[in-house]
């Protein structure tokens, strides 16, 4: 299920993008047509700028339904649980609420669930149904919406590749930002890491006589 809702995201987002950018190219041509002016920026900023304007909110309502769609799922879960089950935490918790997701995903569990089980099951895959379409009419709307208020934006002296361009710049520093920052991370983890070793192992017996040594 996961890996299908990754596919109906993705195939939403290409769609959006072929039909703003489209929307906004035609936008741009017609102004040429009817007016016959110059326009400041050339048909294809224009499509890809609306096309921006229609991603952006709609990528951000999936990646809000990634943050907190799986606590929102285990909540709707809890409701279901009989009260010597929710009463559980950790690793306990946990395998109940993967047994309920295993049953409503159709794979089944080991053993013969329980009917609480079965009927937990059945009730979440409704609902991770309701949701999906929820997500995906929330993120059209909101793309759609943007879209067409950024086709109403669209005009001779609109300079459409002056924010194209500003807005692949901030992207572009954004990933850099997030490849320096992982970078970073992975060092102190590293750093830490050989700290804790070297409080139990002797820095010196590591280096000078790890060739005599068994690790």
């Amino acid at each position: 299920m996961p890996q299908l809702t990754s596919w109906i995201f993705a195939a939403l987002l290409i769609v959006l993008l072929g039909i703003a950018y489209q929307v906004g190219w035609s936008r741009s041509r017609g102004l040429v047509v009817a007016s016959g002016e110059k326009l400041h920026s050339r048909s294809q900023y224009h499509g890809s700028l609306v096309a921006i304007w229609a991603l952006l909110p709609a990528i951000a309502i999936l990646i809000l339904w990634g943050l907190f769609g799986e606590a929102i799922t285990n909540t709707y879960i809890m409701g279901f649980l009989p009260p010597d089950v929710a009463a559980l935490t950790g690793p306990q918790l946990a395998q109940a609420l993967q047994r309920i997701r295993s049953l409503a995903s159709g794979f089944g569990v080991a053993g013969t669930p329980a009917e609480w089980e079965v009927a937990a099951g059945q009730a979440l895959a409704q609902f991770q149904l309701i949701t999906l379409l929820i997500v995906i009419l929330l993120a059209a709307g909101i793309g759609i919406l943007a879209m067409f208020i950024a086709r109403t934006r669209i005009a001779p002296r609109l300079r459409a590749r002056n924010e194209v361009e500003a807005i692949v710049r901030i992207v572009l520093i954004a990933c850099s930002a997030i490849a320096i920052l992982t970078t970073a991370g992975i060092v102190a983890s590293l750093i830490t890491e050989a700290i804790r070793f070297f409080s139990f192992v002797s820095p010196i017996d590591f280096f000078l006589c790890c060739g005599a040594r068994s690790w």
